[in-house]
């Protein structure tokens, strides 16, 4: 059974493009005690990215090199270009696009400082995303 079948078609290419980049791949069993969440985990060097199942709702995240601290491809999005990306949430097909084109920026050398950075532009973010419609929470 492949464990990424209900997955976004566009995280399946994800998967495939990082093995051909030398990511190694840690895949969690389903917990079925848990509504079926699992962790897919993708390795490169220090650059970490997973794609979560959590209550059948997929998700990616991605490590700050060296820490413990996981962010979403749109915080690393602001963090790299430094400015606020559109305040919707990027579609699967932009975040695995984003991670394709901008892995090996990802492995960043300062992990304190970048650490502070991301959470500085998650809560930016948030207050972006404040009081918005819920249309445009999509």
């Amino acid at each position: 059974m492949d464990p990424l079948q209900d997955a976004p078609a566009a995280y399946k290419t994800l998967t495939a493009q990082l093995a051909a980049e030398g990511f190694v791949a840690q895949i969690s069993d389903p917990d079925d005690t848990a509504f079926g969440n699992r962790i897919a985990l993708y390795i490169h060097n220090e650059v970490r990215v997973r794609l979560v199942r959590d209550r059948s709702q997929w998700f990616m995240e991605i490590a700050v090199p060296l820490t413990v601290e996981w962010f979403a491809p749109v915080i690393w999005m602001a963090f790299l270009d430094r400015s606020l990306p559109d305040p919707r949430r990027p579609s699967a097909d932009q975040e695995a696009a984003f991670v394709t084109g901008r892995w090996r920026d990802l492995d960043v050398a300062d992990a304190p400082r970048a650490v502070e950075a991301l959470w500085a532009w998650q809560e930016r973010r948030a207050a972006q995303r404040r009081g918005l419609p819920p249309e445009m929470m999509q």
